[in-house]
């Protein structure tokens, strides 16, 4: 299994680090620039190293194919020409991106998701090949959208806009992560288990299509109801994991991370009822926003990601509780850049320091 284990894996800890640290300093770009630098902010987190990582972690192996460099290179390219508004060649270059990950959930997997609806397969399993269908998906929706708006127009929504679309690269880390905890839950051959296991990947799955279509028609009632069923998922997963969950090194992190999305959805819950209450004001619903937005990606998907980049390495030599606790204090600072942009180099030097202490922790022999 991965992840980066071998010293002529080295080489791409710093690639990785320099996507991930760009992608968290493009999300205060605007601050300085006045242009919109969301898609690079989001593109390079989800797209790019998630996107590069759950397709080596498929894969499996210690050493990362030249088809994961592609891959790299190729969503770098796709997220500067979206920014660049250049639709034409970001559409040519999403058609590779998508055989790329094609490739490899048939190769893993099949063509067609059978695999959901057996009741042999582990739920680990199904949420893996949900990830990988799930951002091979996400190439086919943002560039028929991208070129439904630009140029076909035969659909007009308000909310049928690339900006909400890119947001669907987020799902396939989440459901990667999502893989990962069940990979260390300890499956009882039961009926009870099998069913609250099962009822976990459908509900979350399904609901998040939902939203999708909630937020597209503006139903802001059913979109309010589908965060509120979402919401009682992901606490009865937090709670099966922590019962079932294996006492490794691991468990910390991801305990960690699902603690970061549940935050996610208060805050998101919140930000309708916060932003009523004070009249628009960026400094109160702009920082919830910005605060959920965070949260949700370098939070919660960055400890998914940890778990996996490090993954034939745990034990590690490093304080898992210490490292935690300034991950949060990293991650909960961060919107604060936004209002206060001198604290912007403080919170990105932080942020970097995160990023070195754990990719760079020896393995503990």
């Amino acid at each position: 299994m991965p992840f980066l284990p071998e010293r002529k894996s080295l080489l791409i800890r710093p690639v990785l680090i320099i996507i991930l640290a760009a992608a968290f300093i493009f999300g205060f770009a605007d601050i300085f620039i006045p242009l919109n630098f969301e898609r690079l902010h989001i593109f390079l987190f989800n797209m790019t190293a998630g996107g590069f990582v759950i397709l080596h972690y498929t894969d499996g192996g210690r050493e990362p194919a030249p088809r994961h460099f592609a891959y790299l290179l190729l969503s770098v390219l796709y997220a500067v020409l979206a920014f660049m508004h250049w639709y034409v060649p970001a559409a040519a270059v999403s058609v590779p991106l998508w055989a790329i990950v094609e490739r490899a959930r048939v190769r893993r997997f099949s063509f067609f998701p059978w695999s959901f609806f057996s009741g042999r397969i582990s739920v680990s399993r199904k949420f893996h090949e949900a990830s990988l269908l799930c951002l091979s998906l996400a190439f086919v929706f943002s560039t028929a959208v991208l070129l439904n708006n630009e140029y076909f127009h035969w659909f007009h929504y308000e909310k049928l806009t690339l900006d909400v679309f890119f947001l669907g690269f987020s799902f396939p880390v989440s459901l990667i992560t999502m893989s990962v905890m069940f990979h260390f839950i300890d499956e009882q051959k039961t009926v009870f288990f099998a069913f609250i296991a099962n009822a976990l990947f459908w509900t979350i799955n399904l609901g998040v299509i939902i939203f999708f279509v909630f937020i597209i028609y503006q139903v802001f009632a059913g979109e309010v109801a589908v965060a509120s069923v979402l919401f009682l998922a992901v606490m009865t997963l937090f709670v099966f994991f922590l019962r079932h969950g294996r006492a490794l090194q691991q468990k910390h992190f991801l305990v960690s991370g699902m603690t970061f999305l549940l935050f996610t959805a208060v805050t998101g819950l919140l930000y309708v009822p916060v932003k009523s209450m004070y009249g628009g004001s960026p400094l109160a619903s702009g920082l919830l926003l910005k605060a959920h937005s965070y949260i949700s990606l370098y939070g919660w998907n960055l400890s998914g990601l940890f778990v996996i980049l490090r993954w034939n390495d745990f034990p590690m030599r490093l304080n898992s509780r210490a490292l935690i606790l300034f991950h949060w204090a990293v991650i909960l600072m961060a919107p604060l850049g936004k209002f206060f942009h001198h604290a912007v180099p403080f919170l990105s030097g932080a942020y970097m320091v995160l990023l070195y202490l754990f990719f760079f922790a020896r393995h503990e022999r």
